[in-house]
């Protein structure tokens, strides 16, 4: 995952960083989204163009009961959740 942070104040006028969990951390994080997207009847998990976006958007999909959708090219999605990595 590689995150920007353009509002901190440093020479290169902002941080970098890459970040990296474990499949353990991973599986927990799916569980307690599991328990927290419960009752929102979502149709679909988006996930981005990307390999990492695709393994995790993937993950959540086959966890949650739900298809798996890949991210429109013109405009933004419809309902459904967005799954990052």
């Amino acid at each position: 995952m590689f995150l920007y942070w353009p509002f901190l104040w440093h020479a290169s006028h902002g941080r970098f960083a890459w970040l990296a969990d474990s499949l353990e951390r991973i599986a927990t994080g799916l569980d307690r989204l599991a328990m927290l997207v419960r009752g929102l009847e979502l149709p679909c998990v988006y996930a981005p163009a990307g390999r990492g976006h695709e393994i995790v958007g993937l993950a959540a999909s086959k966890k949650l009961g739900l298809p798996l959708a890949p991210w429109p090219a013109g405009g933004g999605p419809g309902p459904g959740l967005v799954v990052l990595s």
